[in-house]
């Protein structure tokens, strides 16, 4: 089951209710009436939840989570409109260049949301 709520996540876009989760309201007024749902609709729920380890599998490992930031900062670093500097007190981190193969159909499609 998911909340509604105001906060979002990188992920949420490929998330589809009924699908990967059951919604439910903020308030957390339908609760009673989802969980009765879950019950009385067995094969339904297990549905969704091996829907929602499958998608956790594929997308939201630490590998996954490590490889969209990876994707992000790269991807944000090159709209820097000024060189950084380092100034007093900070400590200089070298970064060495690397070939980032975080880059798959999946998150082509992130790209596209």
């Amino acid at each position: 089951m998911k909340q509604e709520s105001p906060y979002y996540e990188h992920y949420y876009g490929l998330l589809r209710a009924w699908e990967h989760y059951v919604p439910m309201k903020r308030d957390l007024s339908d609760l009673a009436a989802r969980v009765r749902w879950a019950r009385s609709h067995d094969d339904d729920a297990h549905r969704i939840a091996n829907n929602a380890k499958n998608f956790v599998n594929e997308n939201l490992l630490p590998q996954h989570v490590i490889c969209y930031h990876a994707v992000l900062l790269l991807e944000w670093s090159k709209r820097l409109q000024s060189e950084v500097k380092v100034r007093d007190g900070m400590t200089p981190v070298p970064q060495q260049k690397f070939d980032c193969d975080c880059k798959s159909k999946k998150q082509k499609k992130r790209e596209d949301l």
